[in-house]
Parts: structure tokens; sequence; C-alpha cells
């Protein structure tokens, strides 16, 4: 028993030290974002920053960020570590995005040792090299970059269940527990889960059969053997029941759902009670129109789902189920507790004709090409004044577009088949390659159907799925032109390399191939302001609230100055506790103010710190001078 322990241990730290490495030189690559980290402390991570930090100083416990239910703290509260060490500090809130990174490029390489072991390498070292976009977004504590990795970790968790016939447990209970936390740390986690269970039913012995008994033709004979209106009224009601059902579930796992079609909503699932009231009411008219037979509905469903789960499975879905619903505990339990109320977030579709072709449009002209920065590459191979630079550009980024076009055209084409069975639902045999080649699909048909459109950091799973593809092809290649590794490698890196150049460059983070360490941030000069008057709590804009509130160590509480119910965080309700409080404000917001104080004769102290005019220290009507607190109405 010992000797198995210290078995493992070798495995252990294998992977830790590899992610480890990794994760240093993808620091070493950003080194220019980090050093300048304050600069690029945007609004949305310094709200996020400042909920992670007053529930690490003692404040109330909360499952969700008080702005949106479509992500959970996961992410957050992974920079718990490097804020204890840094303290609160936006280079310790950033830290862990180059963390996620490193684990997805491990997980990556994982499996493309079981897809292509001989290419796996040179997956892990293209993976290195990146797009403008995706260095910056790596760089960043964002979501989507850790769910990447839980998706990786669903499909080789996946891959090795279906290569195993024994023991079978463990792996079916980590693979659903993955899935509970990818589900509560964002719900775009929905996209990983979503691949895996299409491909595992259309590689299921029975789809054929069940395909067939669901198919328009069996369904219109079934309604012409119907003998009366009941009958057919019932029917309807039975497939209500059961979409209904499954719209509820989704709206309790996931946070919620909105069908739109021309702007106007015909399903909206965001209201968890009552979207389950209203699936009981209609149980209770299938029920009220004809009683026995709503009973043999049932039993027939019930034996239906029990005559299809042998008993030896029996446990294999118990062990499923605890792992997902340990997973999701945290969703549970905010739900519960009555935090989670309301969904919907991030899931309303619109199928209007015109807003997907638009969608469309968006996608292959614009957020695709930054992906891969091509739109990138392409105006700075125009605007680069050196002329060799433009030169070396302009080689390897016609190269690179070469490579990819045959890489997706030969993988199409060979995978034809296969992709007109996925896309059709027919039942085939399921090979590891079936994961990225249905992937990229359900990606990109997600970015066309949501109400707001694509956008790039949603595209984020089809740079790794890019890149095992680029690997796939280099594998087949190389058989018969050895040079050919060597060459897409070199052409990638030359790219990859120099448009990350030059956007550093354009940002100013580079001069004469030196990094540069920018001016003081205004954010800074703003808390120290506040902690030099001993002003504890303040409202300024979204961008500033967030930012000074975590900037400031917790001490200053900084909430949105905002009369809409949206902004009521809780934040912004211990604020308003306090009566000594300042206003941030510039531009016409300040404006505003400066105007309401005159109107209404408050007496108040001003100073102008980084382009803000700061007012604080009121005296007048207490009615009148609380009005200051929501004077804006975002």
């Amino acid at each position: 028993m010992q000797n198995n322990k210290f078995s493992s241990l070798p495995w252990f730290f294998t992977h830790f030290l590899a992610v480890l490495f990794i994760s240093l030189a993808l620091a070493l690559i950003r080194y220019p974002f980090f050093l300048n980290s304050d600069h690029f402390f945007g609004s949305d991570e310094g709200m996020l920053a400042s909920t992670i930090l007053n529930l690490l100083n003692g404040g109330p416990i909360i499952f969700y960020f008080d702005f949106g239910r479509t992500f959970g703290l996961t992410f957050g509260l992974l920079a718990s570590p490097f804020i204890w060490i840094l303290g609160p500090t936006s280079l310790a809130f950033f830290s862990p995005g180059v963390l996620y990174y490193g684990l997805y490029i491990w997980t990556t390489y994982l499996i493309a040792k079981i897809l292509i072991p001989r290419s796996a390498y040179l997956i892990l070292i293209l993976m290195f090299f990146t797009p403008p976009f995706i260095t910056s977004m790596t760089f960043h504590n964002w979501p989507h970059t850790l769910v990447a990795f839980f998706g990786n970790l669903i499909f080789l968790l996946f891959i090795k269940l279906q290569l195993s016939e024994k023991n079978i447990g463990p792996i079916i209970f980590t693979l659903f527990f993955i899935m509970g936390l990818a589900t509560y740390t964002y719900t775009y986690s929905l996209i990983y889960i979503l691949t895996i269970s299409i491909l595992y039913t259309l590689s299921h012995p029975l789809w054929n059969q069940v395909r067939e008994n669901i198919s328009i033709n069996t369904a219109v004979i079934f309604l012409k053997n119907k003998k009366t209106k009941t009958e057919t009224l019932c029917l309807f009601l039975d497939v209500l029941i059961i979409l209904f059902f499954i719209a509820v579930i989704f709206s309790y796992v996931f946070g919620g759902f909105g069908l739109d079609i021309a702007g106007h909503s015909i399903l909206q699932i965001n209201k968890f009670h009552n979207a389950a009231m209203q699936l009981l009411v209609i149980i209770f008219l299938r029920i009220l129109i004809n009683p026995k037979s709503s009973i043999s509905f049932f039993r027939k469903t019930k034996s239906f789902f029990v005559a299809r789960i042998q008993s030896q499975k029996k446990n294999t879905v118990a062990i499923g189920l605890a792992g997902f619903l340990i997973g999701l505990s945290l969703r549970i339990a905010s739900i519960l507790m009555g935090e989670t109320s309301r969904g919907g977030q991030g899931h309303d579709v619109d199928f209007l004709p015109t807003k997907l072709f638009v969608h469309l449009q968006y996608l292959l002209s614009e957020h695709g090409p930054q992906l891969l920065g091509f739109g990138e590459g392409f105006q700075s191979m125009f605007s680069n004044s050196n002329g060799i630079g433009s030169v070396i550009l302009g080689t390897s980024f016609i190269l690179l577009a070469v490579i990819f076009f045959c890489v997706v055209f030969s993988l199409v084409f060979e995978n034809r088949t296969t992709l007109r069975n996925i896309l059709s639902l027919r039942s085939m045999p399921f090979k590891g390659i079936h994961i990225f080649l249905l992937l990229p699909i359900l990606v990109c048909a997600a970015n066309i159907i949501v109400q707001h459109g694509p956008e790039t950091r949603y595209l984020f799973p089809l740079f790794g799925v890019a890149t095992l593809w680029v690997g796939m092809y280099v594998d087949k290649i190389k058989e018969k032109y050895k040079w050919f590794p060597i060459s897409v490698l070199a052409i990638w890196i030359c790219f990859y390399s120099f448009t990350n150049y030059l956007t550093f460059q354009e940002m100013g983070l580079i001069e004469e191939n030196k990094v540069v360490k920018l001016k003081k941030h205004f954010i800074q000069s703003l808390v120290g302001f506040l902690e030099a008057e001993k002003i504890a709590v303040a409202y300024s804009d979204y961008g500033t609230a967030g930012s000074g509130s975590y900037l400031s160590g917790g001490r200053i509480n900084i909430s949105e100055y905002s009369a809409n119910p949206v902004y009521k965080t809780a934040q912004r309700v211990r604020s308003m506790t306090t009566p000594r409080f300042a206003i941030i404000a510039k531009d016409n917001h300040a404006t505003t103010y400066q105007n309401y104080l005159q109107e209404n004769k408050i007496d108040y102290k001003t100073a102008t710190v980084s382009e803000y005019e700061i007012f604080w220290d009121f005296s007048g009507d207490d009615t009148v001078v609380q009005n200051l607190r929501s004077l804006i109405s975002n």
C-alpha cells in the first residue's frame, strides 16, 4: 500500500513541474503586461477583485459576483494565494491568468499524446507563441481560460472512459465532478459538456433505434393514429411537459435560458421558482384533461427509463450524479440561500435570419481573424516602416495563412463523412478526433445564435483546436517531407513573435527594444488622496469603483453613483450606512454634481486629482446631501 502511494508521487510532480515551468515561461513572455499591470486593470476586473478581497477580509459569504450569475467565484478565489503574498495589487489578481493558460497548454499536450503522439511536442511549442489577442487575454484573470482547461480535462476523461472497460467508477465520478465545477465556474462550459454528450449519444448502441422513433415520419404516423382531439391535445401537453422540464432543469443548472425572435421573447426562463410553478400548472392541466392517460403516461415514462438502466449501470449513474452535484454544490448552496434568484444573462439567443447572417459575417471577417492574429498581422504588414520587417512579416503571414488553409481543407475533406454523420446526428463509432471536429461547430454556432453576437474571447477554444489541427496535418505530411515540421514551427514563431512585438510597440510597452515602465496610473493617485483625507466611502463611475476599492486594500469602499436597482450591490448597501463620503467624477458627471451642489446651496470641499473632480465634507439639508449618492442614473 505504501509503495503504491509513493509510486504516484513522480506522476504528480511531473505534471506539477511541467505546469510550473510553462507558466513561468508564459509570464516572462508577458513581462511588459505584468510590469504595467495597473494600466490594464479594467473596470470589470476591479469589481471582481474587490468582491474577492471583501470576502477574504471577512465580508458576508457569497457564491457569485454581485453583477452576474453566469460565472462563479472560482477564478477569483484562485487569486487568493497571490493576494496574500503580493497584497491587493493588480499584479496579484492577474497572476492566475498565465497559470490557467499553462494548465490549458499542458492538457492540450496530453490530448495530443493520445491523438498524435509523434507531434505532441510540436503542439506544445506552438502554443507558447500566441496571437496578440490571446497573449493579452491569457494575461488577464478571466474565466474563459480556466473553463477551457476544465474543458480539456472533460475531454481527457471522456476519451479515457471510452477506452476503459474496467474500474470506470473513479473516472466517471471525476468527469462529472469537473462538469459540475465547470458549470458553476462559467456557464459557457455548456459547450464542452454538449460536445461529449452528443458524441456519447451518437456512439451509443441504442441511438439508431431512438433516432428512428423520434423522426418526423414517426411523429406524423403517431398523430394520425390518434382518434380524438383530446388525445392529440394530451400528446401535445406531454411533449410540452418534457421540453419544459428540460428547460427548467437547464435554468437551475446553467442560470437561465432565453429565446428571442426579432427582438421578441417567446421563452424566457430566468426566475427559477416561477418556471417550476409554470411547469406544475401544465402538469395539472394535463391531469385534469385526462387523468387515466396521465397516470399511464407517467408509468410508461418510468418504465422506459428503468428498463434502459440495467441494474449493473445503476451504480454508475449514481456515481456520476453524485460527482456532478458535488461539483455544482456552490451553485446549489447559492440557490438554497436565495442568492441566485435569476439567470438568463448570456443565454439569450435570437434566430432572426438577418441577425444570424450579420453575426456570421462578424465571425468570419472580424473576430475569427483577430483570434488567429491575422487582423493585426495584415495591418502591421503595411504599416510597419521597417522594410526588412515588412518583408519578414508579410512573408510569414502569407505562408501561415496558406498552412491554415491547407490544414482546414485537408482535415474537412478527410473527415467529410464523419462531419455529415455529426450534422445529421447519425450513429457512428467514437474516435478522439471527433471532439475537435464537433467543438468548433458548437463554438461558432453559439457565437452566431447568441443575441449580442460573437466576441473574440468566446472563440478562445478554437485556438487550441487550430493548433491540434496543425499538428495533425504536420504529422501526416512529415513522412514525405522531413523538413515540413521545422518549417511550420519557424513560420509560426516568426509571425506571432513579430506581431506581438509590434503590438507591444503600439501600446507603448516597448521602445528601442527595451520594456517601458509607464507612468503611475491615475487610480493610485486617487486612492492616495482619499487615504490622506481619511475618506473611507466614495461614489464614482463603474471603472473607478471596483479598481479603487480593491487597490486600497478594502480600506476605501467606492460604489457606483447610480439610482438604478441593478447596481444595488452588497458593496453599495454597506456604503449607505456611512454618513461621511466623497464623490469622484469627471467631465459631464462632474458638471452635474457641481450644478446640483450650487443650486441646493450645499457647502463642500473640492479638489482635482488626475482629471477627476473630488467633492467631500458636505453640509446642508440631509435629504439633499443623501441624494448625492445616486445622483447619476446609469
